[in-house]
């Protein structure tokens, strides 16, 4: 086919992103909720049945328009400390830029500011403002308890999605691209690691899910 000169290539790419795809089924999905499919055989393969009980929400929610649809997924994963933040507000500039992608974003359990002085070193079952006070007072040692517990849920989270998009539908036919901000970005390596693992296992699927991975601000330290 003949193109013409002033006729750009990446036209007939997002013609074929847009016309011939198939919009995704729900605009919201509850891994944590799903994870009781996954098998508990599996959850003790990957080490993660205790993490899992820790978990307060797994879900990915729909961010770009519901009308949209698209061979193109995009998943974006915030970092620490933005477990309550809309997420829809947070990633308004991905839906911007990636126009006719289907744009979705990670609510994990990655803390709160609200939870950070409640739930610090000085915690219990009954909180109390002198306990809230001592962990104002020790706020290196709290927020370092808290970014641990949230780095656990950070590999959990990784790991659930990985199996999430290989035992679902949700990308059957459809490109990945991942997104990591900060503590965002070790779900995004988690997710490829368990990838990874069970292309291994001989689950070929695995090996042809991702498209791409951006780490924005990584707190992910890569092995040597």
């Amino acid at each position: 086919m003949h193109l013409k000169a002033d006729v750009s290539v990446n036209f007939f790419l997002t013609l074929f992103e847009t016309q011939f795809a198939t919009k995704t089924a729900r605009d919201k999905y509850d891994i944590k909720l799903m994870a009781k499919l996954f098998g508990d055989e599996l959850l003790r393969t990957l080490q993660i049945e205790t993490s899992i009980q820790r978990c307060n929400v797994l879900q990915l929610d729909r961010v770009c328009p519901p009308e949209t649809k698209s061979k193109h997924i995009i998943i974006c994963v915030s970092g620490f400390l933005q477990e309550l933040e809309d997420n829809k507000q947070t990633w308004t500039n991905v839906v911007t830029f990636f126009k006719h992608a289907e744009v979705y974003a990670l609510k994990w359990t990655a803390c709160n500011s609200l939870d950070l002085f409640d739930k610090g070193v000085f915690s219990g079952k009954k909180n109390s403002g002198v306990k809230k006070f001592l962990n104002v007072i020790n706020v290196f040692s709290t927020g370092q308890k808290q970014f641990i517990f949230a780095y656990d849920q950070a590999r959990l989270s990784g790991c659930l999605l990985a199996i999430f998009l290989l035992k679902s539908n949700f990308s059957d036919g459809k490109a990945v691209t991942l997104i990591g901000f900060s503590l965002g970005s070790v779900v995004a390596m988690h997710c490829i690691r368990i990838l990874k693992y069970m292309y291994r296992r001989g689950f070929l699927k695995a090996g042809a899910i991702l498209h791409d991975v951006h780490l924005w601000a990584g707190a992910f330290v890569i092995d040597p």
